[in-house]
């Protein structure tokens, strides 16, 4: 029965790891995207943070200054003024 549930349990972090990869390997075109664009920044910021223009951002604990992160350390601190 141990068995049965390792296997289910890593079977469960395979498909966890291959979402994962394929997720990584979409991050530098959306990296270079950002660099370029404050549009590619807005866009992000709505769809990983749930912001809507006009109206002020419901902070998720935590989620915020991560984003704000990745904009800093890519150079885009210019764009931060489009995800007010």
């Amino acid at each position: 029965m141990q068995i049965y549930h390792l296997k289910k349990e890593r079977e469960k972090i395979e498909s966890s790891n291959a979402r994962l990869r394929a997720e990584n390997q979409k991050l530098p075109a959306q990296i270079e995207r950002m660099k370029h664009s404050k549009d590619e920044v807005e866009k992000v910021a709505r769809g990983e943070l749930g912001l809507v223009k006009g109206r002020a951002a419901q902070r998720q604990p935590g989620l915020l200054p991560a984003f704000l992160q990745k904009l800093l350390a890519h150079g885009r601190g210019d764009a931060l003024c489009a995800v007010r």
